[in-house]
């Protein structure tokens, strides 16, 4: 009887999860993207809650949830600025889970819907998508929280392994498709500024397979100069690698076991510059070094 009513129910209840329209979900994550918008952790120490567009109950639960430490003033009519922006980060997040988990997302360009706010990088093949938000923390540290969506993954209570684990945490610029030897595989590119003179740049190769993401190659370069690291050319399908040693990367090298280090001196750093160049080239399965070197200029001469 009671295996009855569960498959019963069952279909009741994904018939209640349809009840809510795709594009009411996306107006609500729009709503709080506008929200966060506004925010900044360089801004005011407190923020009146009127400023906000809250319900009478979202604003009585944010003041519950908020109301320890100083996270409020004394009359509760203004909210600490981090704390809004923790609060808001959580509705985003929330709401963007029920956006990707809605029967009718693949129907739509979610990247034409969502707010800017919410950067969206998706494949050619509208499979493959990236979703990051700036965590305004106010660091040199430009973390952003990233959220992988793969239409074709089977989501299921026996899976052990985090199927987006190889997937950089900071987000990504732009998501390629490859027709392969070996089936379909993606290239992502990045860039993450880790301190005000810090940048980091890589490229990654995934390929998905028994509902798994797997990574084929990567290559990245973290260095002070933001113009230098390792960027993909789509129409050529190379990676050019360009660098220049300092304190961060003291050593030039395409693959490894490869490198030459050399002993970075900061005082003698603009008398004699080494610079690090490779280059990989797709051939129909992987990313193959085709050029690999470096070269000492003595600015003296």
């Amino acid at each position: 009887m009671k295996i009855t009513l569960l498959f019963f129910l069952f279909p009741l209840f994904l018939l209640s999860q349809k009840k809510v329209p795709f594009s009411t979900l996306v107006s609500e994550l729009n709503e709080d993207l506008t929200q966060y918008e506004k925010l900044s952790p360089f801004g005011e120490e407190y923020l009146s809650l009127k400023d906000f567009d809250l319900s009478r109950k979202e604003r009585n639960e944010l003041i519950l949830v908020s109301d320890y430490d100083e996270n409020l003033t004394k009359n509760k009519d203004s909210i600490a600025q981090y704390q809004m922006i923790f609060y808001l980060q959580d509705q985003i997040l929330s709401k963007l889970d029920k956006v990707l988990k809605h029967p009718d997302f693949e129907k739509y360009d979610i990247d034409e819907l969502i707010h800017d706010e919410l950067s969206v990088v998706k494949s050619t093949d509208n499979k493959l998508f990236n979703f990051s938000l700036d965590e305004k923390t106010g660091g040199s540290y430009r973390s952003r929280f990233s959220i992988m969506h793969y239409t074709d993954l089977i989501l299921a209570d026996s899976i052990e392994i985090d199927p987006y684990l190889v997937f950089e945490g900071d987000g990504y610029d732009e998501i390629f498709m490859l027709e392969t030897m070996e089936g379909v595989k993606y290239v992502l590119t990045g860039n993450i500024r880790g301190c005000s003179s810090c940048f980091h740049t890589f490229v990654q190769l995934i390929n998905f397979e028994d509902n798994l993401f797997n990574l084929d190659f990567e290559y990245a370069v973290t260095n002070r100069d933001w113009k230098d690291g390792a960027y993909y050319d789509h129409e050529t399908k190379t990676i050019e690698v360009s660098y220049q040693v300092d304190d961060l990367t003291q050593h030039c090298g395409c693959e490894e076991g490869s490198e030459v280090y050399f002993e970075f001196n900061p005082n003698e750093s603009n008398l004699n510059e080494i610079f690090c160049g490779c280059k990989f080239i797709f051939n129909g399965k992987t990313f193959e070094l085709i050029k690999d070197g470096w070269e000492k200029i003595d600015d003296q001469k």
